[in-house]
């Protein structure tokens, strides 16, 4: 993108604000502030399931020990059950951990290094919708 087009995005993005800026009272500076917060506020979001999915890693490990630990204590149906459990628990969990990884991988670093750029997205995608 040139200087020009760059200027005319800006200026566009403006004007489609305009009418936003009217219905809720809220001044342009004040709304962009808002917007650039909650770029944050989404990566912090995004950290915290990446957490959760790990504290369910810890409890997947600690079951599968528990099982490995009382496996000839069991009766065969528990067994079966609780291996049943464990498989599809891993994989919930596991799979949510590979996917929020991914997710921050890509993420982070576009939020922390260019946090304006993903408000002028937001604030785009908001003017999409109206």
């Amino acid at each position: 993108m040139n200087t020009v087009e760059i200027k005319n995005t800006i200026e566009a993005i403006i004007q489609g604000l305009e009418p936003l800026e009217q219905k809720l009272n809220v001044p342009f500076g004040f709304l962009w502030q808002v917007v650039l917060k909650q770029v944050y506020v989404d990566l912090v979001i995004n950290i915290l399931f990446f957490i959760v999915f790990l504290l369910g890693v810890y409890f997947w490990i600690k079951l599968f020990k528990y099982y490995q630990k009382n496996e000839n204590n069991l009766k065969e149906d528990t067994k079966e059950i609780l291996m049943a459990f464990i498989v599809g628990f891993g994989l919930l969990v596991f799979s949510g951990v590979f996917i929020y990884a991914i997710a921050l991988i890509i993420e982070a670093p576009k939020v922390l290094l260019n946090p304006e750029f993903e408000a002028i997205k937001k604030i785009l995608n908001l003017l999409k919708i109206k």
